[in-house]
């Protein structure tokens, strides 16, 4: 992503530890993509909470919307992970677009891979979700007695989020690799890093 991001006018560089306060002095956009990347605590997230003040635009993939503190992670990127409730699955999913319209997601078609969900996260009502999935989970009232369920809880996997000054964006899928060269999900994400930039033109 480092090198995609540059080649495209951007400049861009990635680690394993949280950007200091130099760091995010000097950026427009923190892309988190790490396991449980939401655990931000002590000085980082003071500095964190600085940068989002000022206007900082975060993108999360996959593991990146995953928090502890999920009450305070969800009012910076529109949803989190909530350890007492989310759920994944691994295996073939199918997205749906739900807006089209948004730059984002401008012209995108529905298309399926093999990644993973999460479904049951906290969402802030305010968050616009612009892709779903369906989950295993039977929507209620569905299920009857000795009859199978055939109609199937959808949830958000792909969404925006804006408060005050301040952009973020979520995307779902990303847990398998190889799905970044996934034409369609790469030209999404890099959309959605734009828009988390307020670049005008998203492509």
């Amino acid at each position: 992503w480092t090198a995609l991001l540059n080649e495209r006018g951007a400049k861009t560089t990635g680690g394993n530890e949280f950007p200091s306060k130099e760091q995010l002095a000097e950026t427009d956009v923190v892309i988190l993509h790490a396991s449980e990347a939401g655990n931000i605590k002590g000085e980082d997230r003071e500095n964190f909470e600085a940068y989002l003040k000022r206007g900082g635009g975060v993108v999360a993939i996959h593991g990146g919307a995953v928090s502890r503190d999920p009450d305070w992670f969800k009012t910076v990127i529109g949803g989190s992970w909530n350890f007492g409730r989310t759920k994944f699955l691994e295996g073939h999913m199918s997205l749906y677009f739900t807006d089209r319209e948004n730059p984002i997601t401008a012209g995108a078609s529905n298309f399926d891979l093999d990644d993973e969900i999460y479904y049951d996260m906290d969402m802030m009502p305010e968050a616009k979700i612009l892709a779903a999935a369906y989950t295993p989970k039977p929507k209620q009232g569905d299920a009857k007695p000795g009859q199978p369920v055939s109609v199937y809880d959808i949830q958000p996997q792909i969404w925006s989020y804006e408060t005050g000054n301040r952009r973020a964006f979520v995307c779902i899928p990303g847990h398998v690799y190889e799905n970044f060269f996934h034409t369609s999900l790469q030209t999404i994400l890099l959309r959605g890093i734009a828009w988390a930039g307020k670049i005008k033109d998203a492509d």
